[in-house]
């Protein structure tokens, strides 16, 4: 079946809200909307990993369209926050990774090791992350 995009963006937020909420209302049959699967393929539409992203570099400057647009829609904010993640471990199917250990970067990583190696003979055992850097582009006279 084919979503129009408004619906997809409406599924989305209710099960963003909840998914408990957002099934009940799938399995009630009054309406008839998409499946998780079907969400999360639209979710997951650039892969994410850790540091910058050079595919979301290129989608925020075609929606800025910052080749014919005025000096003053180019006036960007940017937006930093920590945002507190459940502490769990998920398996990425496309790389076969455990994804959910803290990674501060190569060097950070390699400066753990080093300061673990000085303490004791065994490496420093991974962490489970429960917090995440989130930066966040907003257009000072845009809607970007």
């Amino acid at each position: 079946m084919c979503w129009h995009p408004l619906i997809i963006r409406w599924c989305l937020y209710i099960r963003h809200r909840s998914g408990g909420a957002y099934e009940s209302m799938r399995n009630t049959g009054c309406i008839h909307l998409p499946s998780q699967r079907t969400l999360r393929d639209y979710t997951y539409y650039v892969k994410a990993s850790n540091g910058f992203s050079s595919d979301v570099d290129r989608m925020l400057m075609k929606a800025a369209n910052i080749e014919s647009c005025p000096t003053r829609d180019k006036h960007v904010l940017l937006l930093l926050d920590e945002m507190h993640i459940k502490e769990d471990l998920v398996f990425d199917k496309h790389s076969g990774e455990l994804i959910g250990f803290v990674d501060l970067g190569d060097i950070n990583t390699h400066l753990l090791q080093y300061e673990g190696r000085l303490k004791a003979d065994s490496p420093p055992k991974s962490q489970l992350a429960k917090s995440m850097l989130v930066i966040m582009v907003r257009g000072l006279f845009t809607k970007l």
